[in-house]
């Protein structure tokens, strides 16, 4: 896979990640690859599930309950959905 298209996947992952999380009022400038998503203040456990059930059905992949703690930053969920794209391929 070329770089461009890593990068265009990564694009699609993080727009879709900001999306969500625009819909729970959450100012997506002041986040980044590194932000802990479970300190959004916004964020309680429900939306944060209601994001991982949404996160699924977009992308088609299954968000495994004990890979809980590596879904914790964007970057971590750009990471987590790339890898189980790859191994749903």
């Amino acid at each position: 896979m070329a770089l461009t298209e890593i990068l265009d996947y990564d694009s699609e992952y993080r727009e879709a990640l900001f999306e969500k999380l625009k819909e729970y009022n959450i100012d997506t400038k002041i986040i980044n690859d590194d932000t802990q998503l479970r300190n959004i203040s916004q964020l309680d456990s429900l939306n944060f599930l209601q994001i991982n059930m949404d996160i699924e059905d977009k992308f088609n992949i299954d968000l495994k309950n004990e890979d809980y703690n590596d879904r914790s930053t964007i970057g971590d969920w750009i990471k987590y959905i790339e890898n189980s794209k790859k191994n749903f391929e």
